[in-house]
C-alpha cells in the first residue's frame, strides 16, 4: 500500500469513527487504523533502509569519480590530439568539448 493512500484511508477512518462513535463499529475502525499505521511504519522503515543503501552507493560513486576526474583532466590534451588525428584521417572536424 502506498503511503499517501494509507494516510487518506486513516483520515477517512478517523472521520467515520468520529461520525459513528456510538455505533458498534468503533473497535473495527480502530483495528483498521492500527493496521494502516503499522503498514505505514513498515513502509517507512523500508524506505529508510533503501535510502541508507543509496547514500552509501552514492558515496562510493563520488569517491570513484574523485579518483578518475584528475586522471581524465591530465589526459585530456593527449586525448584531444588522438581525436583530432582520427577525425583528420576520416575527413571530419573534431567537436570542441573542453
Amino acid at each position: 500500500m502506498r503511503a499517501m493512500g494509507a494516510i487518506k484511508d486513516i483520515v477517512d477512518l478517523c472521520i467515520k469513527l468520529r461520525d459513528e462513535r456510538r455505533d458498534g463499529k468503533t473497535s473495527e475502525f480502530i483495528g483498521q487504523i492500527r493496521s494502516l499505521t503499522l503498514s505505514l511504519q513498515s513502509e517507512r522503515a523500508t524506505i529508510a533502509e533503501k535510502n541508507a543503501e543509496l547514500v552509501t552507493e552514492n558515496l562510493a560513486l563520488n569517491a570513484n569519480c574523485s579518483t578518475w576526474r584528475p586522471l581524465t583532466q591530465m589526459q585530456w590534451p593527449r586525448l584531444k590530439k588522438v581525436i583530432g588525428r582520427n577525425c583528420a584521417h576520416y575527413g571530419k572536424q573534431p567537436e570542441d568539448s573542453g
